[in-house]
């Protein structure tokens, strides 16, 4: 396995514990923000971007619209998209 490969186990294992308990919907995101960038770096951008989507989605329920995270997204949204 690559580096990449093993970085999604990891998160993927992340996620389903994030799943199975709905208390700390902030670092789900940041675990979708982590996964989005992986799948940039492997060159699946319609992978990436579904995983910024899933995150913006999660922080607009929970955050303020000026949260700092959020300005990231939209712009890791856009080079997904190129």
């Amino acid at each position: 396995m690559n580096p990449f490969d093993d970085a999604l186990v990891y998160l993927n294992k992340a996620l389903d514990i994030y799943r199975s308990n709905s208390y700390n919907q902030l670092a789900h995101a940041l675990i979708y923000i982590h996964l989005a960038l992986i799948y940039e770096r492997k060159s699946n951008q319609n992978k990436a971007l579904q995983f910024y989507q899933d995150a913006l989605n999660i922080l607009l329920q929970k955050v303020s619209k000026t949260y700092p995270s959020l300005a990231f997204i939209y712009a890791q949204n856009c080079r997904a998209v190129f």
